[in-house]
């Protein structure tokens, strides 16, 4: 039973890293090297931050859960911030930029594995 709610951790923590590399990606592709240093410093805090919480979720604090959900809201804004890039730029396509809620990253734990 640990083991799976290790794996859930993992799979929470991997999930936000995956998201925030894909964006990331996408931004320096385009040449908006300010806007993906953004959301490569906002992801990664969020996924370290989220890392190193305990496994089991009823043993977080509710002092960790408000640093966590204020650092999605961070790489949500520098997400947000960088889609408004995309958008001010003619003929560029804009990729899908979203962010699972903090809400997604906590059912992954609900899944079982």
């Amino acid at each position: 039973m640990a083991e799976d709610m290790h794996l859930s951790h993992a799979r929470e923590f991997t999930d936000i890293e995956n998201v925030t590399l894909r964006v990331w990606f996408d931004l320096d592709q385009a040449g908006l090297e300010r806007e993906a240093a953004e959301v490569l410093d906002a992801g990664l805090m969020f996924e370290h931050f989220t890392s190193l919480l305990p496994s089991d979720p009823s043993l977080r604090t509710a002092e960790q859960m408000t640093t966590q959900r204020r650092l999605q809201l961070l790489l949500d804004d520098a997400i947000r911030r960088a889609r408004e890039a995309f958008q001010n730029r003619p003929g560029q396509v804009t990729p899908l930029l979203t962010l699972p809620s903090l809400e997604y990253y906590q059912s992954i734990r609900n899944r079982g594995w």
